[in-house]
């Protein structure tokens, strides 16, 4: 594992890969990684229709940890004990005027544009990429 990780980032992309239909391969990236955050989206409330699920998300669960302090830097600005956090999330969170669910939506749109930027500077293949979308560790590990 360590050798293809290894071979896969230190290996220049080559320009017959970027000749080759880079348009079409990051569409068809940023459309399986926003679909694929989707389906576990909308796959919440069908579990929660047919009774697998007790609950849905609402805005005290989803508001926990640190989404309450970039709701709070968005709505009143930096304070004592949230100086250390990131400053984009928050502007664009006021910027769009949305609660905690339209977040979440924004949140894997972006997810979506950073797998698509990382794939195409280290193209893989589309069952690397499913590997990588259904172990975000991989993501986070190693991008």
């Amino acid at each position: 594992m360590y050798f293809y990780v290894k071979q896969l980032f230190l290996t220049p992309i080559s320009p017959s890969l970027q000749a080759h239909e880079p348009n079409k391969n990051v569409t068809n990236t940023f459309l399986l990684v926003l679909g694929y955050g989707l389906f576990f989206y909308a796959l919440q409330f069908f579990l929660f229709r047919i009774g697998m699920v007790s609950f849905l998300p609402e805005d005290t669960t989803l508001g926990r940890w640190d989404a309450t302090i970039y709701y709070e830097i968005s709505q009143i600005g930096y304070k004592e004990g949230n100086v250390g956090s990131y400053v984009l999330l928050p502007w664009v969170w006021k910027l769009l005027h949305v609660g905690y669910y339209g977040m979440s939506i924004v949140n894997i749109i972006f997810f979506a544009a950073g797998f698509t930027i990382i794939t195409y500077i280290y193209p893989i293949s589309s069952s690397d990429k499913l590997l990588w979308l259904s172990t975000p560790s991989l993501y986070f590990m190693f991008a």
